[in-house]
């Protein structure tokens, strides 16, 4: 085999060669005849048999080995009816003439001899069957390489366990999780490659324990730092992500370009193993390849990189974007990802929800745009970031889509008494729903089945159709602990065929939650009557049954009616707050004007008129499902015919997105060089945070034009200024809070208690490195969802302060919302 060295800069390469020789190995080692012994063999042939013999070459077969494209495999043997002691075994490949020998010991009983070591075993010769006493004491362990990087190789060599017995290798604590195991050899001895883990700077131990015998050796490693990036080249500004590893533990790491003490490229802030991550942008230079350091700002380690500058027009982050089409929807639903302003030819992938690997990727084209259509996976509600992502130039855009709830009823119809399984997406993780049949005004429903959502929001369970009437379309309810979806299901006759689709219903509008609860949103079905038909007066009817609705609709009383309805069955409404309490109502919504509407009729013979349905729901793509009644039974009171009801049904409405880009109403940034004075004149272009007087940057926005709709997205896009680049750093807000940019001081700010700014998944938000003409997107979905007033703080980094543009300048800061209504 071939070991090659490659330079990774200069491309050279050399090479030498290395000969895999065959190896056995057997558990356990020795026993009485008849034993089960797993025979390993290693290094021969590819797919080739390995025959193995007792004794000798030629001796009884014990067994046959069919290697894989390794040259590795397996096979259980019993140990042969032989004189007590050691045995040679030997194995051959058949194909490629390879021999391994071993040896294995026959008992005469049950007991296992305790003075004696098995010969060791090599790949070319017999082992010789001497016996030496077992050394006495701890445990010796030994590392072929002691020091490295983090990933690397080190192989670790032990003696003085007990023969057979299993050996952990621990890093650091025997209280840990193991890194590897081992089966020692009948003299007691180790050897295994273990890759060196994710560590701080400095020296750790490596620890082989033995299982059964408890004995246990130690060997020293040093950890080196190392710097790795992603992609390794491009034009100037082109974005890299940088992973350090094997720095000092919750550490900052300052990237330096060139040299020790060339530009600053970057900071990270590494975790208690030491590792982290920053991203960088390449700087204008000359072509070809550049150094790049890190230096660990507390336990001084310096590791060093290099990236190669490709020559080209220089990237800025504004040239970069995308939109999406649908903005939201449910699981399956095929969403098109529309971005521009990456490089030509490039393949650009989509990544779904901070995953590592794209989901799916595309060229873009010689104007730099891509098309994606990705399908919502299967996931949990919400909103969902979404990044498309240049592989080669490293440009970046970002967007969300919001992810709602599902429920399917399979099959959609059928008749009572017949099983019927609930499939639901789209809920919220570990939380239970609860299905229930025919809730109304009047009655809680039945609860039929309950579930608890995957890690991926998805829930199934079943019930079987209660007893109703052939026809009917009843109310079925999902109710979860923080959203609900709204269904309905049509009890089909005994003698109908049921159709085996499936049917789904749209989940409401999350924002409007509350509101459904205490005034739902009256929505109504006309309900078709049977023959004969009168002119009737609408009668409030008592509840034992509602359908689906899905179209809002008008009662409009009429005048004097020839006859009183009196229905068997009924329908009425479902309102949300008999699902989702105790939350405070809210007052009701003016009803719609009624607008009376004259239909036809015959004077002689009475009708009987259409009833609505209503039923609390959010619907976001309605659909009028007509509903068949009971017979009613009609009771006349006067012969004088009137005009019977008219139900007006209004228009499906279609979600609604809006754009909405708010600059900032004040700015300023203070620094404790000069606590208790405001921002000079002479500097309000500009807002500096971070650095040596610890500047600090307030933006203040004033929130509008969310009204009633829902925020699916949230952006704080910044622009950078001065000579060079910095780190945004953390970012916090005072919600409510409008700064005086004339009168703020370092010392005025104290007074304030900034809360972190958090992403929708809980986690802080951090704005990255800031370049000197070029815009970061911070992500602020979780932090922005109503109308209000609200102050951003910038707190920058004490080693790489950032200058932005401020509010008297053309290029602003600003605040980019996504609104569905």
């Amino acid at each position: 085999h071939s070991v090659i060295a490659r330079g990774a800069s200069s491309a050279k390469q050399g090479t030498a060669t290395y000969t895999i020789q065959p190896s056995l190995a057997r558990t356990p080692i020795e026993g009485p005849a008849g034993t089960s012994v797993v025979v390993t063999v290693k290094g021969f042939g590819a797919n080739e048999s390995v025959r193995l013999n007792w004794d000798s070459a030629t001796g009884a077969v014990l067994g046959t080995v069919i290697t894989d494209g390794n040259g590795a495999g397996s096979v259980t043997i019993s140990i042969p009816a032989a004189t007590p002691g050691w045995h040679n075994y030997t194995g051959l490949g058949l194909t490629s003439n390879a021999r391994g020998y071993g040896a294995i010991r026959v008992l005469s009983g049950t007991a296992v001899p305790t003075a004696t070591t098995i010969p060791t075993v090599t790949a070319t010769s017999p082992p010789t069957a001497t016996t030496v006493p077992p050394p006495a004491g701890t445990a010796q362990a030994s590392l072929n390489v002691t020091s490295g990087q983090v990933g690397s190789q080190t192989t670790l060599s032990g003696s003085g366990f007990a023969a057979g017995e299993s050996v952990r290798i621990f890093w650091d604590s025997v209280s840990g999780t193991p890194l590897t195991s081992v089966i020692a050899t009948s003299g007691g001895g180790i050897s295994v490659s273990i890759a060196v883990p994710s560590a701080r700077f400095g020296n750790h131990s490596v620890i082989a324990r033995g299982v059964s015998s408890a004995k246990q050796g130690s060997a020293s490693f040093s950890i080196r730092p190392s710097l790795a990036r992603t992609p390794v080249e491009g034009v100037p500004g082109t974005s890299v992500v940088v992973t350090v590893k094997g720095f000092g533990a919750n550490e900052t790491v300052r990237l330096n370009w060139d040299t020790a003490t060339g530009a600053t490229l970057g900071t990270a802030t590494t975790d208690s193993t030491g590792s982290g991550s920053v991203t960088i942008r390449i700087p204008q230079s000359t072509t070809g390849w550049h150094d790049y350091t890190g230096l660990g700002l507390t336990s001084n380690a310096r590791a060093y990189g290099a990236i190669r500058v490709l020559s080209g027009p220089p990237l800025t982050a504004a040239e970069v974007g995308v939109t999406r089409s649908p903005a939201s929807g449910v699981v399956g639903t095929s969403i098109t990802f529309a971005g521009t302003g990456f490089a030509a030819g490039e393949q650009v992938g989509l990544f779904w929800d901070r995953a590592t690997s794209a989901s799916v990727s595309t060229t873009a084209s010689a104007e730099g745009a891509v098309t994606l259509r990705f399908p919502l996976p299967a996931t949990t509600a919400g909103s969902h970031p979404v990044t498309l992502r240049g592989m080669r130039s490293g440009r970046t855009a970002n967007t969300s889509v919001w992810v709602a709830a599902s429920v399917r009823f399979a099959p959609v119809s059928a008749p009572a008494g017949t099983w019927v399984t609930v499939t639901g997406t789209g809920w919220d993780a570990d939380r239970q729903i609860n299905v229930i049949w025919n809730r109304t005004t009047t009655s809680a429903g039945t609860s039929v089945c309950t579930a608890r959502a995957s890690q991926t929001g998805g829930f199934s369970c079943g019930f079987a159709v209660p007893p109703g009437v052939a026809g009917r379309a009843y109310p079925v309810l999902a109710l979860g602990e923080v959203r609900f979806v709204t269904g309905s299901y049509t009890i089909a006759s005994a003698s109908a065929n049921p159709d085996s689709a499936l049917a789904a219903q749209s989940e409401p509008d999350p924002t409007l939650l509350d509101e459904a609860a205490a005034t739902p949103r009256a929505t109504a079905t006309p309900v078709p009557t049977k023959a004969p038909t009168a002119p009737a007066t609408p009668v409030q009817m008592p509840s034992t049954a509602t359908a689906e609705a899905t179209a809002t609709a008008t009662i409009v009383p009429m005048p004097t009616a020839t006859a009183t309805l009196v229905p068997t069955e009924t329908q009425a409404m479902a309102r949300a707050t008999d699902v989702v309490a105790p939350r405070p109502a809210r007052e009701p919504r003016p009803a719609r004007e009624p607008r009376p509407t004259l239909t036809a009729r015959d004077d002689t013979v009475p009708t009987a008129t259409a009833t609505a349905v209503v039923l609390a729901t959010e619907v976001e793509q309605p659909a009028v499902v007509p509903i068949p009644t009971e017979t009613p039974t009609l009771v006349p009171v006067e012969t004088t015919p009137t005009v019977p009801v008219a139900v007006e049904v209004a228009p499906a409405v279609e979600p609604v997105t809006r754009e909405i880009v708010l600059p900032p109403v004040a700015d300023t940034s203070v620094t404790a060089l000069n606590p208790d004075a405001a921002q000079p004149p002479e500097l309000v272009g500009s807002l500096l945070a971070g650095g040596a007087d610890g500047a600090v940057t307030y933006l203040t926005f004033q929130v509008e034009g969310i009204a009633a709709g829902r925020v699916v997205s949230a952006y704080l896009v910044l622009t950078g200024a001065g000579p060079t680049g910095g780190l945004g750093g953390s970012l916090a807000t005072l919600p409510g809070v409008w700064i005086d940019e004339s009168t703020m001081t370092q010392t005025a700010g104290l007074a304030y208690a900034p809360q972190s700014a958090l992403t929708v998944d809980g986690a802080p938000i951090w704005v990255d490195w800031v370049e000197p003409g070029a815009e970061v997107t911070v992500d602020v979905t979780g932090v922005v969802s109503a109308d209000g007033i609200i102050t951003f703080v910038l707190t920058g980094a004490p080693d790489a302060p950032v200058t932005i543009t401020s509010r008297e300048t053309g290029s602003p800061a600003r605040l980019v919302l996504t609104v569905i209504e």
